[in-house]
C-alpha cells in the first residue's frame, strides 16, 4: 500500500472519533491565535517558550475540564529554564501564573 493511500484511509477511518456526534461537524470548530504572555520586546520579565497544553476531564463529568499548559522560560538563543505549568478552569480564557 502506498503511503499516500494509507494516510488517506487512516484519516478517513479516524474522522468519526473526532466528531461531536453530528455528521460533518468536527469537535474543534475553530482555532484562534491569542498571546497569553508577551515579553521579547526588551522589557524586564520572563519570556516563555514551548507551550504545550492539554485538557483534563473532571471526575463524574463535572464541567468544564481543566486545561493544563507546560511551558519553559528562555533566556538568550539556547538557554532554556526549568519547565513550569499553568492551569485554566474556563477553557483557556484565563490562566494562572506559571509555577
Amino acid at each position: 500500500m502506498k503511503r499516500r493511500h494509507f494516510l488517506h484511509t487512516a484519516t478517513a477511518a479516524s474522522l468519526p472519533l473526532f466528531s461531536n456526534g453530528q455528521s460533518g461537524n468536527p469537535l474543534i470548530r475553530s482555532i484562534e491565535k491569542v498571546t497569553l504572555r508577551k515579553n521579547r520586546d526588551g522589557s524586564e520579565g520572563t519570556t516563555w517558550f514551548h507551550p504545550r497544553a492539554c485538557m483534563i476531564p473532571q471526575p463524574d463529568g463535572q464541567k468544564p475540564p481543566t486545561a493544563l499548559m507546560c511551558l519553559q522560560s528562555i533566556g538568550g538563543s539556547d538557554y532554556f529554564g526549568p519547565v513550569h505549568w499553568s492551569t485554566s478552569s474556563d477553557l483557556g480564557k484565563t490562566w494562572s501564573d506559571p509555577e
